[in-house]
C-alpha cells in the first residue's frame, strides 16, 4: 500500500515539473482550435510510447485532458491528462502524461501536420 501511494506522489510530482517547463500561461489556453483533434493527436502519441498501446483507456469523454497553447508559439501545444494501460507485468495501471506537440500544417485532422516534441507518462 505504501508503495502505491509512494508510486502515486512521484507520477504527480513529475508531471507537476513537466507543467512547470511549459512556457505558458492561462491567456494561452485553446478555445478557438478543435479541440478533438489536438486530444486525438496526443492520444496517438501517448500510445507510441506505451508497452500495450492497445489496452490504452484516455476515459473517453468522462475524461477531458487539459490543453494549452503556448504563449508565444501557437504551434505548440501542452496536453496532460491519463490514461489506463497494461504495464509489462499485465497489471493494468492509471498515469498521468503530459504531451508537448507542434502543428505543422492547417489540416489538423491529418497525422502529417503533427510531430510530438516530448511525451511523458507517469514519472
Amino acid at each position: 500500500m505504501i508503495k502505491m501511494i509512494l508510486t502515486f506522489v512521484a507520477v504527480v510530482a513529475g508531471v507537476a515539473i513537466l507543467a512547470a517547463q511549459c512556457d505558458f500561461d492561462e491567456a494561452g489556453k485553446t478555445e478557438d482550435m478543435n479541440l478533438g483533434a489536438i486530444q486525438s493527436r496526443a492520444e496517438r502519441f501517448v500510445k507510441e510510447t506505451l508497452k500495450a498501446p492497445t489496452t490504452a483507456d484516455f476515459g473517453g469523454m468522462f475524461e477531458v485532458p487539459e490543453i494549452i497553447r503556448h504563449k508565444d508559439d501557437p504551434t505548440i501545444f501542452w496536453v496532460f491528462g491519463k490514461v489506463t494501460a497494461q504495464n509489462s507485468f499485465g497489471a493494468m495501471i492509471t498515469s498521468e502524461y503530459g504531451v508537448k506537440m507542434r502543428q505543422l500544417c492547417d489540416d489538423i485532422w491529418s497525422s502529417k501536420c503533427w510531430t510530438a516534441l516530448r511525451v511523458q507518462i507517469g514519472e
